[in-house]
């Protein structure tokens, strides 16, 4: 079973992100930069800030999958 991650209610938001993101690189390097590089996006006040939160992210793992798709060619 893989590791679970639960926030502390005891814990301000921030140390709770930090241990979210330390949590998430050691299971998936790649995938924790493309959230937390997007984050900003879905917490800004903007009308469409979840929609642009998830083109920004459908758009990284794109390419991410592009990446891997040319890699495993060569």
């Amino acid at each position: 079973m893989p590791d679970t991650f639960a926030f502390d209610i005891n814990e301000p938001w921030e140390e709770n992100l930090q241990r979210l993101k330390n949590h998430l690189e050691e299971q998936d390097s790649e995938c924790a930069e493309i959230l937390f590089q997007s984050l900003e996006t879905l917490t800004s006040d903007g009308t469409n800030s979840r929609r642009d939160f998830n083109q920004l992210i459908l758009t990284a793992l794109d390419a991410l999958a592009e990446a891997e798709i040319q890699g495993s060619e060569t």
